[in-house]
């Protein structure tokens, strides 16, 4: 995973996952979530700087079924808390997932 502010890339990060995913979709969504913490966190250094964030974060992954499962959840009873992690920033403003193809 990576995060870009504008063409520059300000870090990336490669990670083993240790728990076992059920789905790909899954293992996408809690690769999901490990970045949106990082984006809250370089977003809050960004404040803490004096630096402004005008633009909403948008989060592009290459899976439909994982940004799926952030709007309908009702069957992913064991990853919720992640669930409303990302709603909550959805519902803040300060992030939006998009699909982009591979």
């Amino acid at each position: 995973m990576g995060s870009y502010y504008g063409m520059s890339l300000i870090f990336w990060k490669s990670k083993k996952q240790y728990s076992v995913s059920r789905s790909s979709a899954e293992a996408e969504y809690r690769s999901l979530v490990a970045l949106i913490a990082e984006v809250v966190w370089v977003t809050n250094l960004f404040k803490e700087l004096g630096l402004r964030l005008d633009k909403l974060v948008i989060i592009h992954c290459n899976n439909k079924a994982a940004i799926h499962i952030v709007v309908f959840h009702e069957r992913t009873k064991h990853i919720e808390i992640d669930c409303h992690f990302i709603w909550e920033r959805m519902q803040q403003g300060l992030i939006r997932t998009s699909y982009i193809s591979t």
